[in-house]
């Protein structure tokens, strides 16, 4: 059986895993289209000249994107300081039948059935049970390459091949 403690950092890297860019890119667009539409606003009633409307176009593009990733991240840690069951220690254990996940506000026992799909990165394995709805392994939870090749292998015989490069 293998203990392990989420930390803020395995969370971020499910975000990550789950959302790409697409979480990014849509917050960029949003933000800049809101200040594009205030900015707008403010021009037309106060000057009524758009052409300096169009010269600070990539102004607020450049500062949205410098400023965007600082409220993901924020976001982020508010999620996982808000769920205590995130920062609890867990056990997970793992045989050819399924995955067992103990802590201390519950035990889970999961059929490899039950997995929609499973993700990995350089940090952290992410088996989703729904397309929504994922177990954080992360990979210092295993003693060696040889137990994270092991699992690699019962993930791909029993998940299938619907995941990402698995990285050991």
């Amino acid at each position: 059986m293998k203990e392990y403690k989420l930390t803020i950092e395995d969370f971020v890297q499910l975000n990550k895993l789950h959302f790409g860019g697409l979480f990014f890119a849509m917050q960029m667009i949003s933000g800049f289209l809101l200040l594009v539409f205030l900015y707008g606003i403010y021009q037309s009633e106060s000057v009524g000249n758009f052409d300096s409307y169009f010269e600070a176009f990539p102004i607020f593009f450049f500062g949205i994107s410098i400023i965007m990733p600082f409220f993901q991240k924020g976001q982020i840690k508010r999620a996982y300081d808000s769920n205590r069951k995130l920062q609890e220690p867990v056990q997970v254990s793992f045989n050819d039948k399924g995955i067992k996940f103990k802590s201390a506000s519950g035990y889970q026992h999961l059929f490899w059935d039950d997995f929609h799909k499973y993700k990995v990165n350089q940090e952290i394995i992410a088996i989703y049970e729904s397309i929504s709805c994922a177990k954080i392994i992360p990979k210092r939870a295993f003693q060696n390459d040889e137990e994270q090749r092991e699992f690699a292998e019962i993930l791909k015989e029993h998940v299938g091949d619907k995941h990402d490069e698995f990285y050991p």
